[in-house]
């Protein structure tokens, strides 16, 4: 199993995977999981992420990301597409689908004056960070911060 989460590394895996088969290895298959809202503007880019919507197996860290991919690109995305949230389940999830009743989060409260954000992720445009900061910079100037 080829398994590749970069754009250029799930091209590339398509690609092994082609020259496999051709070299009558029939059973390697090519899993992707993509992570991002990606350009599709150009007739090369959509011929690029064709590619990557040809492997055997796709994922995606979100249903959202899996459905506004398929609004993109309709029936090239497979339906068997899986929305995986996370790799491990954490002990918090695993009490909450056994319906064990959910304990407070433990964090300090900030002090006056100050707010804490939490950005579990990569610092991209795509993210929106941009709006996160004006958001705050708003409600700082309105005095809801």
């Amino acid at each position: 199993v080829l398994h590749a989460h970069s754009r250029a590394l799930g091209v590339s895996a398509a690609i092994a995977r082609g020259l496999c088969r051709t070299l009558g290895l029939r059973r390697v298959r090519y899993v992707y999981t993509w992570h991002g809202y990606y350009d599709t503007s150009s007739p090369l880019k959509r011929l690029w992420y064709a590619a990557l919507l040809a492997a055997d197996g796709l994922i995606f860290p979100s249903a959202a990301l899996r459905d506004a991919v398929r609004a993109s690109f309709g029936s090239a995305v497979r339906a068997d597409a899986e929305a995986i949230h996370r790799g491990v389940r954490s002990a918090r999830e695993a009490r909450r689908d056994e319906g064990a009743p959910e304990p407070p989060l433990a964090l300090p409260a900030p002090t006056a004056g100050s707010f804490r954000v939490l950005l579990p992720g990569r610092l991209s445009p795509s993210k929106g960070h941009d709006l996160l900061a004006s958001a705050a910079a708003h409600a700082l100037a309105e005095g809801d911060g």
